[in-house]
């Protein structure tokens, strides 16, 4: 049996079409099942920009022309047209074989069977929590984005029956908005959060007004965006983000919430650059501080303790390390001070310990930097704790 027909028979165990897409988002090969009975793809889908043959599909385009050669793109959910006002879910990867850049090679699984537009159901809006996590994806495979506030007001003085069906209309219209549909969420029971391509200036809150007109609810609106800047550390981001949402969380919320994300992600780009210069520094002390046993009174070991020149002190220091993964190189670089304590005149058999995150510690280029630094002498890790922070 040929290869190419073993690897066909390999590819649709685990999809029901394949398609090939150009640089410019225009199916240039495609084969396998149609979305509905006894369509022949090749015919069908050969020419046409993957746009038309999706329902809503601009950021799913967008999202495959970010994808990376050499990497498997994560599965997203995609409404395919088949056929009159009918459309079929399923969900789609994408793969850039580097012989074949820039063409991207897509494998598309259907979930269920072909149905009418008007029995799509809107999915309930995520929480905060979930938002944060769908985030660094989002972020990492889009680009000119927006984050997003709609505030509405009037909602919690609806009857039970009319909030739900104003409550699905604010939902559709926030994921008609979001990018990949599912990245909007509501923050609390008026506050919703999104994000959004920059370039889509509608007018959510006037949207949210009729919509709610439409069903005999006169609501009041307000929305507010604040740009991603482009080709910003996603981490950055995120922190800003969590800033922000965290305050609306507070008793009272935030009265500005972009204005929040904002000022929070200039702070976080400030502190993240001062902290990398710190360490590149060493611009940093090492406190010992003894650790004493109670049965005798005698020092065990010391424990080195890192100061930052800064009025918020290590605690906020090192969860801002930690979260924009610079721990690692700090964590060395106060393994190096304390160790070259140890090594100094006078320190004798003195056993030190250091405060590691356990980042750090699940990462191998740290513990294999560590082993690097105490090489030289197999004694010192006998003189050398390690704690877990």
């Amino acid at each position: 049996m040929p290869i190419t027909t073993r690897l066909l028979g390999l590819a649709f165990a685990s999809a029901d079409a394949l398609v090939e897409i150009d640089a410019q988002g225009r199916v240039g090969f495609a084969l396998g099942a149609g979305p509905a009975a006894g369509q022949d793809v090749g015919a069908l889908w050969t020419g046409k920009p993957l746009t038309e043959l999706l329902h809503q599909g601009d950021h799913v385009l967008q999202t495959l022309m970010n994808s990376k050669a050499g990497a498997r793109s994560a599965p997203l959910q995609i409404l395919l047209t088949a056929g009159a006002d009918r459309v079929r879910r399923a969900s789609i990867r994408a793969f850039v074989l580097p012989q074949l850049a820039p063409a991207i090679s897509c494998a598309i699984a259907y979930e269920g069977p072909a149905i009418p537009l008007g029995e799509l159901d809107v999915p309930p809006l995520i929480d905060a929590e979930r938002f944060l996590i769908d985030a660094p994806r989002i972020i990492d495979n889009s680009r000119d984005l927006a984050f997003g506030f709609l505030d509405v007001h009037g909602l919690e003085q609806l009857p039970e029956a009319l909030a739900d069906r104003v409550q699905r209309r604010i939902e559709a219209t926030l994921q008609s908005a979001a990018v990949h549909g599912s990245s909007a969420a509501q923050i609390t029971q008026e506050r919703f959060a999104l994000l959004r391509p920059e370039t889509d200036k509608r007018d959510l809150a006037a949207e949210v007004v009729e919509a709610g007109r439409a069903e005999g609810a006169e609501l009041a609106a307000e929305s507010f965006t604040a740009p991603v800047p482009q080709g910003a550390d996603s981490l950055c981001v995120l922190r800003a983000m969590r800033f922000a949402i965290e305050g609306c969380l507070k008793d009272g919320g935030l009265a500005n919430p972009q204005i929040a994300f904002t000022e929070s992600l200039k702070r976080t780009f400030r502190d993240a650059e001062a902290f990398r210069g710190v360490v590149k520094a060493r611009d940093f002390q090492v406190h010992y501080q003894p650790i004493v046993r109670l049965d005798s009174r005698a020092v065990h070991h010391f424990e080195a303790l890192a100061r930052f020149n800064t009025p918020n002190g290590p605690a906020e220091a090192i969860r801002m390390a930690e979260e924009l993964k610079l721990i690692e190189a700090f964590d060395l670089a106060v393994a190096e001070k304390v160790l070259k304590r140890m090594r100094a005149p006078g320190a004798g058999l003195l056993k030190m310990a250091i405060n590691v995150s356990g980042a750090s510690l699940g990462d191998d280029t740290y513990v294999e930097n560590l082993l690097k630094m105490t090489s030289g002498s197999p004694e010192e890790r006998k003189r050398l704790i390690v704690e877990v922070t």
